[in-house]
């Protein structure tokens, strides 16, 4: 699997909710992180995650982020920056 499963080089990353956490999707980019995936459900946020380094970004409101982060890690875990409000809003209104 490799990676040190902080972020950083070789590993994959995770970050939901780009608004408050696009410091660290690009920390991740720079650290040298394997995958970067971004979950976002605001278009302008989407855009921001892809011209931050994103190499996807993952709307629930579309698709299943877990199982969906999962097929782009191809099953391998993944270090996750949540921001707390992005968090509770997946956790308990997965469609919006």
């Amino acid at each position: 699997m490799g990676g040190s499963g902080r972020g950083g080089a070789g590993d994959n990353v995770a970050v939901v909710g780009v608004a408050h956490r696009l410091d660290a999707l690009m920390a991740a980019r720079i650290a040298g992180a394997k995958r970067a995936v971004s979950v976002e459900v605001a278009e302008r946020r989407i855009q921001l995650a892809k011209q931050a380094g994103a190499d996807a970004v993952i709307n629930p409101k579309v698709e299943d982020p877990f199982q969906r982060a999962k097929e782009l890690t191809d099953g391998e875990a993944s270090a996750s920056c949540w921001s707390a409000w992005d968090s509770l809003r997946l956790l308990f209104w997965p469609g919006g």
